[in-house]
C-alpha cells in the first residue's frame, strides 16, 4: 500500500460522568485514500452516489472507528466534526489481517 493521505477520525464515545456522548478526534497518518465520484438511477431521477474508501495499515495507530463515526482527508483544529466542512460519515470497517504485517489494514467506506 503506498500512502497519499493523512487523516482525522472523530468517534463518539460514551462519557459516563456527564451521560453524553463526546467526540474523540484522532489523526492517522500513512493512509492511502481513495474517493470515487458516481450517481445513480432512482425513482425522482439521478442523484449523486459518492463513496470513499480509505485503507488504514495496522502498524498507523490505535484507534476505534466504527459506523456512524466521521472521518476527513487531512487535519483540522476543530474538535467538534459539526463544524469541519468536507466531512464524511463512515458507512463500514472491514479488517483485512492476513498476509505479511506490510499488507494487513482496516478497510473504512464512507459517504
Amino acid at each position: 500500500m503506498q500512502p497519499n493521505a493523512i487523516c482525522t477520525v472523530f468517534s463518539s464515545t460514551y462519557n459516563a460522568t456527564t451521560r453524553k456522548n463526546e467526540w474523540v478526534k484522532t489523526v492517522i497518518t500513512d493512509v492511502y485514500w481513495q474517493g470515487s465520484v458516481g450517481s445513480k438511477n432512482n425513482k425522482s431521477g439521478m442523484v449523486q452516489d459518492n463513496e470513499t474508501i480509505v485503507f488504514i495499515p495496522f502498524s498507523a495507530t490505535d484507534f476505534t472507528v466504527k459506523p456512524e463515526a466521521k472521518i476527513l482527508r487531512g487535519t483540522t483544529a476543530e474538535t467538534i466534526p459539526t463544524n469541519v466542512k468536507g466531512i464524511l460519515t463512515v458507512t463500514g470497517v472491514d479488517t483485512f489481517d492476513y498476509g505479511s504485517l506490510d499488507m494487513q489494514h482496516w478497510e473504512v467506506t464512507a459517504k
